[in-house]
């Protein structure tokens, strides 16, 4: 199964462009949302595409 943007920002209780923001390190997010995703990230094995860095 592949794990896309829409899947960690569902686990992570985000919007899918905070994570995108989170993964693109762009704008103010707080410790505690980048701790979220991140973690979702993880749990999922989300594995960020080179290619698919934007929404």
């Amino acid at each position: 199964m592949v794990v896309k943007i829409d899947d960690v920002a569902r686990v992570a209780g985000v919007s899918k462009t905070t994570v995108s923001r989170v993964l693109n390190n762009r704008g103010y997010l707080s410790e505690k949302t980048i701790k979220k995703v991140h973690d979702a990230m993880e749990s999922l094995n989300y594995q960020q595409c080179r290619g698919q860095t934007t929404l």
